[in-house]
């Protein structure tokens, strides 16, 4: 897969202007159907410009995903390194997946839609982004957090990465299927609104009471 190139001339505001533009483009429209001509009206760039600095399609949408997972590990990184206690840091995790899918929602479509097309340039994304997600391994934070409550008799023996997945699908669960979900729960639209506020604190209580031991996880 060929290299993103670096913008020698390009400055902030106009690679910043490409990069919104591109993004409301590739969320609407998904990677196959996204137009760079559409980008560069958007923008106001010339399209030879776009790709004079970002090379081609496949390189603009690799690097406005990466942009939003390396602000997503960022984030994450800053909770899990904390000194917090394990429960205030699955809260906070918690809160802030359910921040980012609920203000990102589009972008949140888009993923699922690029996964049920066969997840290929997603795939690319994630594996050149590798590198930096790999100087934070989150994954690894995680079990080492966990492992420190277990030494302490707090916590049970639990995989993180089963923990991981359960966090991050209970987050998006809501929010990608909230027609559904108004439906089934008989929710009108600002019973809605307050269950999707709710979910934050419902995930954590429930990650809580399946990793905590029973005299730390009793009823909370």
């Amino acid at each position: 897969m060929p290299k993103i190139r670096t913008q020698p001339r390009a400055d902030l505001s106009t690679r910043d202007r490409i990069l919104t533009a591109a993004g409301m483009e590739f969320v609407s429209h998904g990677f196959a159907g996204a137009r760079m001509q559409r980008i560069a009206e958007a923008c106001g760039a010339n399209k030879a410009m776009i790709y004079y600095y970002f090379g081609s399609k496949e390189n603009l949408y690799r690097l406005v995903i990466g942009d939003v997972f390396s602000r997503i590990f960022k984030n994450i990184e800053g909770i899990i390194s904390d000194k917090a206690p394990l429960e205030e840091k699955i809260r906070n995790l918690a809160e802030l997946y359910v921040k980012i899918y609920s203000e990102n929602t589009g972008f949140l479509r888009l993923m699922m839609s690029e996964i049920a097309a066969g997840g290929e340039v997603l795939s690319g994304v994630l594996e050149e982004l590798e590198g930096r997600i790999r100087e934070f391994d989150f994954p690894g934070a995680l079990n080492d957090t966990l492992r420190q409550g277990q030494r302490r008799g707090e916590v049970r023996k639990v995989d993180p990465r089963h923990t991981l997945m359960s966090l991050v699908g209970m987050s998006a669960a809501f929010i990608l299927f909230r027609p559904v979900a108004r439906v089934v729960l008989s929710l009108d639209e600002r019973e809605a609104e307050r269950f999707a506020k709710e979910r934050a604190g419902h995930i954590a209580d429930l990650l809580l009471h399946g990793i905590l031991k029973a005299e730390k996880g009793g009823d909370r």
